[in-house]
């Protein structure tokens, strides 16, 4: 049987083989470290963007957070894009795709329009 610790290292190397392979598919050839770094980074700030859309304050300054919060995860994720366009780099342009999805995920999870629907019959 083996401890969790070794489970978990084993599963991590998985997934990131799996990356590393679907990178190669795609033309985008990094190495384990590299594709290490970068999930971190964006899967660090999609947790915080997450943190921060479904916090339950509803200040009227909280909401300007919420605002600033999200518009800096869009100007990231353009930012992203428009380096990747230049650069011509498949990497750049997969990571500003996904922080873009995930950005626009949020927005419309966490937007109140569609709990105001009234529906007439």
């Amino acid at each position: 049987m083996m401890k969790t610790k070794t489970s978990e290292e084993i599963q991590k190397g998985i997934v990131l083989d799996g990356m590393k392979a679907v990178g190669h598919g795609l033309g985008i050839y990094a190495t384990k470290p590299a594709i290490k770094n970068t999930v971190r980074k964006n899967m660090h700030l999609v947790d915080h963007l997450l943190q921060v859309a479904f916090s339950k304050r509803s200040t009227p300054a909280h909401q300007n957070k919420r605002v600033i919060e999200l518009a800096g995860i869009g100007a990231i994720a353009l930012y992203t894009l428009y380096q990747g366009i230049e650069r011509k780099n498949k990497s750049l342009l997969i990571q500003g795709a996904f922080l873009g999805a995930a950005l626009l995920t949020v927005s419309l999870a966490s937007s109140t329009s569609h709990r105001k629907l009234v529906y007439k019959r």
